[in-house]
């Protein structure tokens, strides 16, 4: 549980997973609902759900990304 919880942790700071997401999962595990074995597969299965719902939502990264890509080509394409 040690282990589980530690890569949780890990996964909230790198900003992968959100503090609600990182609360349910931190008390599934204390309270035993996660079986040792399955729980990396529920972590990334839980994470590949969380990448979904973030793209659904409108990613602000993925927004200034192709904000700047788009400017980018624009300056190319008028600066000749």
């Amino acid at each position: 549980m040690k282990k589980e919880l530690k890569e949780l942790k890990e996964l909230l700071d790198e900003g992968l997973i959100t503090q609600e997401d990182y609360d349910n999962k931190k008390s599934d595990l204390i309270n035993g609902v996660n079986s040792p074995s399955n729980s990396d597969n529920i972590i990334k299965t839980d994470f590949g759900v969380d990448m979904e719902r973030r793209m659904k939502n409108g990613d602000m990264g993925l927004k200034i990304t192709a904000i700047v890509i788009f400017l980018i080509f624009w300056f190319v394409y008028f600066t000749q």
